[in-house]
């Protein structure tokens, strides 16, 4: 499995940079990806076993850390969005996906929403 990390430019309404991953298959190009957004008080890392086991299958798995979660800094004790966060949490994503769509030759893109539950839902088919 191939990982990169990198940073991105969140919501311009609270200017942050948010620290992003890609994990992609090894040895074959990816025709889907599955965007993972994790849920409060978590962070991306923890999705990487899930990643390896859909690059085995051929899939490539992004996310980022929310504002104030795991390598973004945040209140230590408990990780928080900060005031207004809500708001531009929902923007960074809106960012993170339109910036997928752009770098990316999958076929489909996925959405897959740790929040509380979680549930897999198809944001688009690429029209390849």
């Amino acid at each position: 499995m191939l990982k990169q990390e990198f940073t991105f430019e969140g919501s311009k309404r609270k200017p942050y940079t948010l620290n992003g991953v890609l994990w992609a298959p090894e040895n074959r190009e990816a025709d889907r990806m599955v965007h993972v957004f994790h849920g409060m008080t978590e962070h991306i890392g923890r999705y990487e076993t899930f990643a390896e086991a859909m690059t085995k299958q051929g899939i490539a798995v992004a996310g980022f850390d929310l504002r104030g979660h795991g390598k973004n800094l945040g209140n230590p004790d408990c990780a928080s969005l900060g005031e207004g966060g809500w708001d531009c949490a929902l923007e960074d994503m809106k960012i993170f996906s339109n910036m997928l769509y752009e770098i990316s030759e999958c076929e489909a893109l996925y959405a897959w929403i740790f929040i509380r539950f979680f549930s897999l839902a198809r944001v688009s088919d690429a029209g390849k």
